[in-house]
């Protein structure tokens, strides 16, 4: 796409954005319009991005040097710039710029900045080479820059760590700290990952700004999570994404998964960065613009700008609605009423989530006397499982017995080592144990450790200190069963924690993981070469009418559960992980006491 520059001017209730090709710049730049318009605005001065003045004419290329005209000083400043690969395009003086892939100075004026932000203390998250953070520096803001210290510490799969070639673990920084010493800049820059953000990491912030990020990280829910807690209750986070257009005519929160080649993991929808933001804790979200992020080559993506604020009553802030855009030869226009919008003009969409609205009060599950007979003491629990046991079924919530054989187990274990992932009553793991396998069930210990939002964290639990595996204990006894149950995270699961396995088995778990790709990640490195998982999962059948994409809904928090998934989505995440090859052993309906569940069954190796 050619690259464009953009304006944002106003003429009384009116908002204008102006966006016109870098061949047309002089030509509008001459025209009565532009200065009336300008002159409308109290513009009388040019100025660079950054604070400097504009590249004059003749000025050498990129990041290089032009004896004639640059003094010895700018010169060797030239030399140093056109040594680093560079990821943004900053100005920087004597009227260099810097060759980066991605230019964000086209776009700066729809991120919602303010133009004074002298007493703000601001957050720029990933800042790569510092574009932004430099940007809110000129406009009078303190500013901490986050980012890593090496390029290994990206979002990696894990299956690829061990193949990353020399130039991924380069050392991280090398433009900012150049471009904050030929800027004369003050911007500290800080080696912390966005999942490891807090007050006591880097401080609390007016303005936290993240852009161009949560497509490269593979939980994006934690990352927003820890953004939130360094937001000040009367400040606002900034997010500028990259968005699936393909996604948007559904109106839902989804993300459509990558193999993450290039770096991405997923390709979310507006409404999935919307909702997130809620989950998160964000109270107040609004849309402030759609620019185009310009990639060097004449690519380009559509974005979203979003303001997030914790507080409904937080302070409101003009937003444009743009209703029209009008291209004329290489001038494109944009027009749309501003508007102010506190609280009550929040859509019913971007409010928190019902469950956030109040707290409800705690309440402890009951407790009865000692039992005495078999079938009290059965009564006394709370099942998930339902399981013949001898003299008694339990009442559990979900009945498996019908489907066992639907599940692709051999039909004879012995000599297996088997793993039970989230075990509950042990209804899987038994039966393992039935076929002859030697099996070790895993499982969490109390409520208070499974993936709840942070935000909900404190009120949402029943009791926290509920402790699971009574059930299994019960049904272990009666069975007279040697099932070994180990409790411990499925995030946790290493050969230096529970060993190797020939088989693996998770039913009805990744959709209540926050990170189900970390969980399938783990579970990899417990299998044996040769081994294979069996992973029975909802999905959503609707999503098989998307062909051709990976769907998953962020559908956080409701029934305890985080993602809805597409068949295909569960099957990519699978590859990612490193399984191969990868069967479909067949699709069920899962009997509960509410409903039934569709659901798919896959059969997954290690190679």
């Amino acid at each position: 796409m050619t690259l464009r520059r953009t304006k944002e001017l106003s003429l009384g209730g009116v908002g204008l954005s102006l966006a016109v090709d870098e061949r047309h710049v002089q030509r509008v730049r001459t025209s009565r319009l532009y200065q009336l318009l300008r002159r409308r605005n109290g513009v009388h001065q040019e100025r660079g991005r950054n604070g400097h003045a504009p590249t004059v004419a003749g000025a050498p290329a990129p990041g290089a040097a032009s004896a004639p005209l640059l003094s010895p000083e700018a010169r060797q400043a030239a030399e140093r710039v056109g040594a680093l690969n560079w990821y943004h395009v900053i100005d920087l003086p004597h009227g260099i710029q810097t060759p980066g892939r991605i230019d964000l100075r086209p776009e700066i004026d729809q991120y919602g900045l303010p133009r004074d932000m002298r007493g703000m203390r601001a957050l720029d998250v990933a800042t790569f080479d510092g574009f932004l953070a430099f940007e809110m520096e000129r406009r009078g803001a303190e500013v901490i820059a986050t980012d890593l210290a090496r390029g290994s510490q990206a979002d990696w799969p894990a299956r690829m760590r061990a193949y990353l070639p020399p130039e991924h673990d380069v050392t991280l920084g090398a433009g900012f700290r150049l471009a904050k010493e030929l800027l004369g800049s003050s911007v500290e820059r800080r080696e912390v990952s966005v999942y490891d953000l807090s007050p006591e990491t880097v401080g609390t912030f007016d303005f936290v700004l993240i852009s161009d990020l949560l497509q490269h990280l593979r939980d994006p829910a934690r990352a927003l999570e820890a953004a939130f807690r360094v937001v000040r209750s009367d400040g606002c986070l900034v997010l500028a994404e990259v968005y699936e257009p393909a996604l948007e005519p559904f109106r839902r929160p989804f993300l459509e998964l990558r193999e993450n080649i290039r770096y991405t993991w997923s390709m979310p929808s507006t409404a999935a960065l919307s909702r997130m933001l809620n989950v998160a804790g964000f109270v107040s979200v609004e849309e402030i613009a759609r620019p185009d992020l310009s990639h060097s080559g004449d690519l380009s993506a559509p974005k979203i700008v979003l303001r997030a604020r914790p507080s409904a009553d937080a302070r409101a802030a003009p937003s444009p609605a743009l209703k029209r855009r009008l291209a004329i030869g290489g001038l494109e226009i944009r027009a749309g009423i501003r508007r102010r919008r506190g609280s009550a003009g929040v859509r019913p969409s971007q409010r928190a989530t019902d469950a956030a609205a109040a707290k409800p009060p705690a309440t402890a599950w009951p407790e009865s006397p000692q039992p005495r007979t078999t079938q009290e003491r059965v009564n006394a629990i709370d099942w998930y499982h339902v399981m013949d046991l001898p003299g008694v079924v339990t009442p559990g919530k979900t009945d498996h017995r019908r489907e066992v054989h639907r599940y692709g187990l051999p039909e004879r274990m012995d000599g297996l080592r088997a793993l039970d992932v989230a075990t509950f009553d042990g209804f899987w793991a038994f039966e393992m144990e039935r076929r002859g396998a030697d099996v070790l069930a895993a499982d969490l210990a109390w409520m208070s450790q499974l993936d709840w939002p942070e935000r909900v964290r404190g009120w949402l639990m029943p009791n926290p200190d509920y402790r699971f595996g009574t059930g299994f204990a019960l049904a272990k006894e009666l069975l007279g069963s040697r099932v070994e149950k180990r409790e411990i995270s499925v995030y946790d699961l290493a050969p230096e924690s529970v060993g190797t396995f020939d088989v693996v088995f998770i039913s009805d778990l990744l959709q209540h993981l926050r990170d189900p790709q970390a969980a399938l990640e783990s579970v990899y490195t417990v299998l044996r070469p040769g081994g294979h998982l069996i992973l029975g999962e909802p999905y959503d059948a609707d999503f098989d009418l998307v062909e051709g994409r990976a769907i998953r809904e962020f559908v956080a928090y409701a029934d305890y559960t985080w993602w809805t998934s597409s068949r295909a989505a569960l099957a990519l995440m699978l590859r990612v992980a490193g399984f191969k090859p990868i069967e479909e052993v067949g699709r069920l309906a899962q009997f509960g006491v509410r409903h039934t569940t569709p659901k798919v069954i896959f059969r997954a190796f290690r190679p």
